[in-house]
């Protein structure tokens, strides 16, 4: 195999496939599927302190809106897998 310039591939992709819009303006923000905490927290349903918790559901939003962050974490025990 041969070396080839990085400009070939720049070259290669200079040219739009479509698919990419630019407007991430109607993008929904990234929302966290886990939390970890190194002296614990405590389970949104059971109470229980443990240092992994994992998102379980998210309070009711209008379509179009941001993603909530009353969401509760529970423990591994907890969640609805």
């Amino acid at each position: 195999m041969s070396d080839r310039s990085l400009d070939e591939f720049v070259a290669a992709s200079a040219g739009s496939d479509g698919t990419d819009d630019g407007d991430d303006a109607h993008a929904d923000p990234s929302v966290p599927t886990m939390r970890w905490s190194a002296d614990g927290a405590a389970c949104g349903v059971c109470g229980v302190v443990v240092s992994r918790r994992w998102r379980d559901g998210e309070a009711p939003r209008a379509s179009g809106s941001r993603p909530s962050a009353d969401a509760t974490f529970v423990c591994a025990d907890c969640k609805e897998w």
